[in-house]
């Protein structure tokens, strides 16, 4: 009786741990990176990246295909079109190249990264999201169902590069612009050829495309006073004054309590989704009813999901929204 007493618990120790020990296997490896039948392929897939991690404080080096795996499942949905994920690993490797090229041909510079190519940090560099802590982030449903599809990507689009009269470009890239995208110019005061304003319509059907923040009186004078030093009148009416637009309807310049400011600014003060945004001031309220997400220039996330949707390729997709650019063959 004992015998079968103790052949049972250990039956039940097995149910139990193995689906636990099944998962750390399975979830829980450190990356492998994959080859295909190309060398030159393989060997941007194993090329090592040096990357700062800004909670560690420290540079790793990783492979070049999970930095970019992690790098697309940080900044796209999983679920996007197979063509939307080829055309943001393309766009992550090219910015990821942009960077490495300045890091290589600058050595002296100082970039914020302790000498490495690039960062984790969203808001410097690109997301990134490696495969364990997309699973914690996902859960194990969504991770087992869409997480392979940015692995296909990224291992059919690896190697290619965008590229400007020979050189990669800077591919900066946004989650929703306000139905066109913004200009390099527009934005950050540089024109840049291969960043223009283009039509991005379809990003007005997103569901997230328009969203209204709310603002007291008090906690907006107080805002402008801790970042800025300014002090309101007593009368709301004369806060808000005229309200210039760039070409691409982003605001240009705003005018408050009779000083003009950039709308890149208040975004960033008031900590919006967007530089396109209406402004209105009740007897109680500052709101700001904003469009789209994201600084507005280069690839539309969202609209690159939408063309790919209607049969456009990830060459093609890339080549619309960077101006004047090919898609061509990185080489080591």
């Amino acid at each position: 009786m004992r015998k079968y007493r103790i052949l049972a618990i250990l039956l039940l120790l097995v149910m139990i741990f193995v689906p636990y020990f099944t998962v750390i296997i399975f979830h829980g490896e450190k990356d492998t990176v994959p080859h295909t039948s190309d060398p030159e392929k393989n060997k941007i897939f194993d090329m090592d990246i040096t990357l700062y991690r800004a909670k560690t404080d420290k540079v790793e080096t990783v492979k070049c295909y999970d930095y970019i795996c992690a790098v697309v499942s940080g900044e796209m949905q999983a679920n996007y079109n197979a063509e939307a994920l080829k055309a943001q690993t393309v766009a992550a490797f090219t910015y990821l190249i942009n960077k490495m090229n300045y890091v290589l041909e600058n050595p002296d510079s100082d970039i914020g990264h302790k000498g490495a190519y690039v960062c984790d940090d969203y808001t410097h560099c690109k997301a990134y999201l490696e495969k364990q802590d997309a699973l914690k982030k996902w859960g194990d449903e969504w991770y087992e169902k869409y997480y392979p599809n940015i692995e296909s990507a990224v291992t059919e689009s690896l190697g290619k590069i965008i590229t400007y009269q020979g050189s990669p470009i800077n591919a900066v890239f946004h989650a929703i612009s306000n139905g066109q995208t913004c200009s390099a110019a527009e934005v950050w005061g540089t024109d840049v050829p291969y960043l223009q304003s283009v039509e991005c319509s379809a990003d007005k059907t997103a569901n997230d495309y328009e969203t209204t923040v709310s603002f007291t009186h008090d906690q907006f004078s107080d805002i402008l006073y801790d970042e800025l030093g300014v002090v309101l009148p007593n009368d709301y009416t004369e806060w808000l004054g005229e309200i210039k637009l760039c070409d691409s309807k982003m605001v240009n310049e705003i005018t408050i309590a009779g000083t003009v400011y950039s709308g890149t600014l208040i975004r960033q003060m008031f900590s919006l989704r967007s530089s396109t945004f209406d402004m209105s001031i009740t007897d109680k309220d500052v709101i700001f009813t904003v469009r789209g997400y994201g600084h507005g220039v280069g690839m539309s996330q969202y609209g690159a999901n939408e063309m790919a949707k209607k049969g456009k390729t990830y060459d093609q997709i890339l080549t619309y929204f960077y101006t004047g650019t090919k898609i061509e063959d990185y080489k080591i």
